[in-house]
């Protein structure tokens, strides 16, 4: 009996840095499914300082130079102000092909995996053809991005094979060829 692919709407993921977030997704997954199947999306807040700024001054661009101005604030030195209530989270997104990833901007740190630990879930997995599996080997290597794999899977499972790696922000993904 054939069992359909259930297609989900989107999937979120926290990053450290929009930056590198958006260009690891453009460069990789635009690497493996082509330019014009991965499209970067808009972003708010690239960092934590401005997302701290923006909370602090109730916006950004003119009206938040004009706050910094009315309270004296035309140094560039950093701000330090206790019991700043965050309102709003920066946020951008990213879709390869018929899957959204929301970005959000992290608010705090949470302990990565080692750098060595390239599985682990949550993961999030894309289906490719065995054919992207061999261009995302070398486009991972191209971006000096470290890899697990392919890992091979019994005959039973719902998926064949296996590339195993991780975001800037350690998320874990993973590539997969599914069975037939």
């Amino acid at each position: 009996m054939h069992n359909p692919m259930i297609e989900f709407d989107h999937a979120v993921i926290r990053v450290n840095d929009f930056i590198l977030a958006e260009r690891f997704y453009q460069q990789v997954f635009g690497g493996i499914f082509g330019d014009d199947l991965v499209h970067v999306e808009h972003r708010s807040m690239n960092s934590t300082e401005e997302y701290v700024h923006t909370a602090q001054t109730g916006g950004t661009g003119a009206r938040a130079a004009e706050a910094d101005e009315k309270r004296g604030l035309q140094t560039g030195e950093p701000v330090r102000v206790s019991g700043v209530r965050l309102v709003g989270i920066g946020q951008g997104s990213v879709q390869i092909g018929g899957a959204l990833i929301p970005m959000f901007l992290a608010r705090k740190h949470e302990q990565e995996p080692p750098p060595e630990q390239l599985r682990g879930s949550p993961r999030h997995a894309f289906p490719v053809t065995q054919k992207q599996m061999d261009r995302a080997i070398e486009v991972l290597r191209k971006h000096d991005v470290d890899f697990e794999g392919p890992v091979d899977h019994p005959p039973q499972a719902l998926v064949k094979r296996s590339l195993y790696f991780k975001d800037p922000s350690s998320n874990f993904l993973e590539l997969c060829v599914p069975a037939e």
